[in-house]
């Protein structure tokens, strides 16, 4: 992997975490978590087992590795 695409894949990291923790509140979150726990594949609903495991710091390296992840179970309003 070349310096250029590590920055991009590092922004676009960075970019997710911010819009995870700026534009959803705890609650919303959780419920992402049982909706990936529920409705998403094998991989998402052991994340989301992990999420409810998990202490405060440790959800928040889980938000910070997989938000985007999280961003799409997010229930939108008049779900």
């Amino acid at each position: 992997m070349t310096e250029a695409e590590k920055l991009v894949l590092q922004f676009k990291s960075e970019r997710a975490v911010m819009r995870v923790a700026e534009l959803y509140t705890n609650d919303q979150l959780h419920d992402a978590a049982h909706r990936m726990k529920h409705e998403g594949g094998h991989f998402a609903s052991r994340l989301a087992d992990a999420y409810f495991y998990a202490d405060l710091s440790n959800r928040r390296k889980l938000l910070d590795a997989f938000g985007e992840l999280f961003e799409r179970f997010v229930p939108r309003e008049g779900e």
